[in-house]
């Protein structure tokens, strides 16, 4: 059973129906298959923050999504950033095209519409995990996958706004407003977005964030030939910062390196990925988070950096004086039916139109564990005080206190064992060694394991 439908879940389809095509595996997912957060968008304006080449959901063989878009028409190479629509067709159709090939090998995909709030342990039997849905429904499986995407936001609009990786709720979403003055809380992929957006709708947009930094512009983005093994030390790369110029010659002198592909950073990038989240799978996940605060501005600068084309966009709203780049966050937010009053520490006071969140998502939590009947239970979505949660161990596998779950988490799910899970190639190399695990399993006689003492 797979939980969650977005591109991370039919990662985990595609590679355990692969090694396992008679097999009968669940998608558990309260949306359609495959429109995902990360690429169910219809605008055909929003790209992909990575290119064609480091994004298909088959980990032996990296030209399948490229295939699929020749097959469709799109002459698309490697190194596209592509409609982010195209990749949820992508996913969407990967779904259906295993379902037809497992039926006639035996097997079968379903899509249980639903949300997982609670696992538990049955007693014996050749299913043992207990599944039970926001419905009620209770289901039954070998084993689980955690393939949840990005879904939580704060709601402390005043305190989230000034940090750096948290998210708050929209204080006033209209986008579409023509000709109106907009303010996008965030300056890294998500705020972008939301800038190209309003920038076409006709709007002037400020954008603000603690750092005032946009990300770094790269045309491509390659990886390593072969996925790395072993668990070696990784150094982030030396990359200047770039942190002294103002936002608008600081952006034409990046988008000039890209434009003459004087960027050779951009290089390093996948391969870095790569070598950095398989070593950090022996590292506490006191030490992952370490690793994202102290290398915050490398990784958001130039692992999330930007597709030439959106900094085209933005270079040519700031010279045209339709965009600002501020360093900064609200200090007050004040809304009406019509407007936002918008307050920062200077003693600024300004009117917004619409005031847009942009700060991105922040990654699931593993379940939370609770007292059940015989075994404790694994609970989502809950924020009771005094539940330990659950934990990954160096293979992705879920524990409960000592107990060793038939439950595995890949993508945004892996994030405490992981630096680095806003990238498709991550979950995909994921999901490929937990199908090889959860195969490796099937011999087992027992249904889970205790650790020794």
């Amino acid at each position: 059973m797979i939980i969650g439908g977005g591109a991370s879940g039919i990662a985990a389809l595609t590679a355990y129906s692969a090694r396992n095509p008679s097999s009968r595996i669940a998608l558990v997912d309260p949306e359609e298959i495959g429109f995902g957060r990360a690429f169910g968008f219809a605008d055909p304006m929003l790209l992909t923050n990575t290119p064609v080449g480091v994004m298909s959901l088959d980990v032996d063989d990296p030209y399948d999504f490229e295939r699929y878009l020749h097959r469709r028409g799109w002459n698309f190479g490697p190194d596209s950033f592509v409609p982010r629509y195209l990749v949820a067709q992508y996913c969407r159709e990967r779904y259906l095209r295993t379902g037809t090939m497992m039926r006639q090998t035996g097997g079968e995909v379903r899509h249980v519409k639903g949300r997982c709030r609670r696992m538990a342990l049955a007693n014996g039997g050749s299913t043992p995990v207990e599944v039970h849905t926001d419905e009620g429904r209770v289901l039954r499986a070998r084993s689980v996958v955690l393939a949840m995407g990005l879904s939580r936001r704060h709601t402390d609009v005043a305190g989230s706004c000034r940090g750096e990786e948290t998210a708050v709720e929209p204080v006033r979403t209209n986008p579409g407003t023509s000709t109106g003055r907009v303010l996008v809380l965030g300056t890294k992929l998500s705020a972008i977005d939301a800038a190209v957006t309003a920038l076409a709708a006709g709007n002037d947009v400020v954008m603000c964030s603690p750092s005032g930094l946009l990300p770094a512009v790269r045309t491509r983005l390659s990886c390593a030939p072969t996925p790395p093994r072993g668990h070696n030390v990784v150094a982030a790369p030396a990359i200047p910062a770039h942190t002294d110029a103002a936002p608008e010659p600081k952006l034409a002198e990046e988008v000039a390196l890209a434009e003459a592909d004087q960027a050779p950073w951009q290089d390093l990038v996948g391969p870095f990925i790569d070598e950095l989240n398989a070593s950090a799978r022996g590292w506490s996940s006191a030490d992952v988070k370490s690793f994202r605060a102290d290398h915050a501005r490398l990784l958001a600068r130039y692992v999330s950096a930007m597709p030439l084309h959106n900094a085209r966009i933005l270079l040519a709203a700031m010279r045209e004086g339709r965009l600002e780049v501020r360093r900064g966050v609200p200090d007050r937010l004040t809304h009406s039916d019509s407007h936002s009053d918008v307050s920062w520490d200077s003693g600024l006071t300004e009117t917004y139109d619409a005031v847009l969140n942009a700060t991105g998502f922040l990654p699931p939590t593993l379940p939370t564990v609770q007292p059940g009947i015989g075994h404790d239970d694994l609970v989502f979505d809950t924020e009771e005080d005094g539940n330990a949660a659950a934990r990954l161990d160096i293979d992705l596998r879920v524990w409960a206190g000592d107990v060793a779950w038939p439950v595995w988490a890949i993508g945004s799910a892996a994030h405490t064992r992981t630096p680095i899970v806003n990238y498709l190639r991550t979950a995909t190399l994921q999901a490929a060694e937990v199908a090889d695990s959860i195969l490796d399993r099937t011999t087992e006689r027992e249904t889970y394991v205790r650790a020794a003492d």
